[in-house]
């Protein structure tokens, strides 16, 4: 016995449940953030909260789609595990910099700048760590 064809209307179930799933994930995650990097709490101004919110809400929503395609005890990519150290670092840089009273581009550039570094340091050193012989 064969299973039928699929047709667009099971297509289109597929990915409403999907953009669904992304909403109930991403619009409070996003929304939490939003409030933990209020800047009358952290000092961070306004535009690099909410840009911040933003990324972060995106990668948890990337995140968590992954998962449940792959399954639970699916790795991250190298990509997924770039951007996670990306935004921890990137939140860590802005919130000192954002706290230490300081304004205008230095408070986007730097953290921005720094993160990417660490983000490339460390998954290089994953790379130098994988490539080492073991004994």
């Amino acid at each position: 016995m064969s299973q039928p064809e699929p047709d667009d209307w099971d297509w289109i179930e597929r990915l409403t449940a999907r953009v669904l799933r992304w909403g109930i994930v991403g619009i409070p995650t996003w929304l939490i953030c939003l409030a933990v990097l209020n800047e009358d709490l952290t000092g961070i101004p306004f535009a690099l909260g909410f840009v911040i919110a933003s990324v972060i809400a995106t990668i948890v929503v990337v995140v968590d789609d992954h998962r449940r395609r792959q399954g639970p005890r699916a790795p991250l990519s190298r990509f997924g595990r770039m951007m996670f150290v990306w935004v921890a670092a990137f939140l860590i840089l802005a919130v000192v910099i954002g706290a230490a009273g300081r304004s205008g581009v230095a408070v986007m550039l730097v953290p921005f700048l720094g993160a990417s570094v660490i983000a490339a340091l460390v998954e290089l050193g994953r790379e130098m760590v994988a490539r080492t012989p073991r004994r």
